[in-house]
């Protein structure tokens, strides 16, 4: 009786303590205000079509969750902690729209969190700033939408950085380097491009204590304990595909870096900051990224031999958005927004930093001329990246929805051990839960349906394919004929074909 007054007291404390500040007051606001924006998005857009990334997790959670029967071939470089919630939903009868649950639940995760770093490494102020700028950041709610795995590998890569914080650059307790080498070990069993993020966290410790940090026991227990959360994953790897486990999953042994944009790539993504940020946060980003510079070029000799530990936030806080612009910038050979998505949180702690700036210098002025200045900017800059996710999202809600729709004729009307040829191959086996094959050189294409003997050829203007294979069907009338086609206007874009093999 005494423990469950003691539990009671104790939740009265907790909320009292919620509610006693306005800090939190505003906390509260900003996660509300980020779920009802998530939720309008989520009720426009639950029943969109999925893309080739999302198909190909969503295809390996049904192999998993409901015993899928096919000829999936798993990515080494596609680790399978979101396959595996994702599969275990299925299994326990929950549909498509649970699974997209599962990404909002994570965006708000990453919302929340985003003010706890912000508030662990500086202020109140600064997470409070941070999380609100996150929280309308029109790629985070555009990709709140997609099953992909970008959402859920941000949210374990933003928990890596608040226990790395508080265990090894604040030294609060031995727990914190333990929660954070499990939440390293998630982020890096969700996303196989969140290894990079080992090299800012490096590049840290080693610039804070040189090599000193080889001597850290609890560090390497840290590390010890990411490597064991991946290890069933580079078993399974390694006893399905043999080789080297750790480099297919890296995608070093496949060439993946041997095409790249180079130097020019960094002006290639910097040419997109406008996008990224709209003019009001870009304005303040680059501000508070101004001072960002101009502290840590100025005390740089300071940190390094440890006189000046103030700015160790800065230092981490640029080489966590440093390493990812650099990398995907150079190594990789074409630009996509999202390849930054885990960098953001930290451009917006340089963003708040830029708006506490403003409130310092135009305090002078007026005693709350500066909190008024910062109220109008995340209006007008929150508008305007609203309004951007609006318009970006609701264009691509109708995207592929003709591959969907084929993939679920073609699940109706076939048997589960019939095969169907078409490029867009995991979107197929997850709507139509069929064996998939694609063909791409017209010397092999006799051979291979001869041996695979297909029932459905599917030719769209999706995944783009060779001009012989949209050709195919006209030249061999005796083999294929049209059973469904779908059009955008008065133009075909997608036509399945059933093979007419003699009895």
């Amino acid at each position: 009786m005494d423990d469950l007054q003691d539990r009671k007291s104790e939740v009265k404390r907790f909320f009292k303590k919620l509610i006693s500040s306005k800090e939190n007051y505003l906390l509260i606001g900003i996660l509300v205000f980020a779920f009802i924006i998530r939720l309008y998005f989520f009720l426009k857009t639950y029943n969109q079509a999925v893309w080739w990334d999302a198909a190909d997790y969503l295809t390996a959670a049904k192999v998993l969750g409901k015993n899928l029967m096919i000829n999936y071939e798993w990515d080494p470089r596609r680790p399978f902690l979101m396959a595996l919630l994702w599969g275990l939903i299925l299994k326990l009868g929950g549909t498509e729209v649970w699974l997209r649950v599962t990404e909002l639940i994570f965006s708000m995760f990453a919302v929340y969190l985003t003010f706890l770093v912000g508030k662990e490494m500086y202020s109140k102020k600064v997470g409070l700033i941070a999380s609100f700028c996150l929280s309308v950041f029109w790629l985070h709610l555009f990709f709140t939408n997609r099953l992909l795995v970008e959402l859920p590998a941000m949210a374990f890569w933003l928990l890596t950085v608040l226990y790395f914080w508080k265990g090894y650059a604040k030294d609060k307790g031995t727990k914190y380097y333990y929660l954070f080498g499990l939440a390293f070990g998630l982020t890096l069993l969700t996303r196989g491009a969140s290894a990079l993020m080992f090299i800012p966290l490096l590049l840290f410790v080693f610039l804070k204590d040189q090599l000193d940090f080889l001597w850290n026991k609890k560090l390497w227990v840290s590390v010890l304990i990411a490597i064991i959360v991946m290890t069933p994953f580079f078993l399974f790897i390694q006893f399905k595909y043999g080789g080297n486990a750790v480099s297919s999953y890296a995608g070093v042994s496949e060439g993946r870096f041997s095409q790249r944009m180079g130097l020019s790539g960094l002006l290639v993504y910097a040419k997109f900051f406008p996008t990224y940020l709209q003019t009001a946060f870009l304005v303040v980003f680059l501000i508070g990224l101004a001072f960002f510079l101009f502290n840590l070029l100025l005390s740089f000799d300071l940190i390094i031999r440890r006189k000046e530990k103030k700015l160790d936030a800065d230092l981490f806080v640029f080489l966590w958005v440093l390493i990812p612009y650099l990398f995907f910038s150079i190594m990789v050979v074409h630009m996509e927004p999202r390849y930054l998505i885990y960098a953001f949180p930290g451009f917006f702690l340089i963003l708040a930093r830029g708006f506490v700036e403003i409130e310092k210098i135009t305090n002078k002025y007026h005693k709350h001329l500066g909190l008024a200045i910062i109220v109008v900017l995340l209006l007008v800059g929150g508008y305007a990246q609203v309004q951007y996710a609006n318009q970006t999202i609701m264009a691509k809600a109708t995207s592929y929805q003709e591959v969907k729709e084929a993939g679920l004729w073609i699940k109706e009307n076939s048997e589960s051990s019939d095969i169907i040829i078409s490029h867009s191959v995991p979107q197929h086996m997850y709507y139509a839960e069929r064996s998939v094959y694609m063909i791409d050189f017209q010397d092999d294409f006799e051979e291979q349906i001869q041996e695979l003997k297909p029932k459905y050829m599917v030719v769209s203007v999706f995944e783009r394919s060779p001009e012989w294979f949209y050709q195919y069907p006209a030249n061999h009338q005796d083999l294929l004929k049209p059973v469904k086609v779908y059009t955008q206007g008065d133009q075909p874009v997608l036509v399945i074909y059933e093979f007419q093999w003699q009895s």
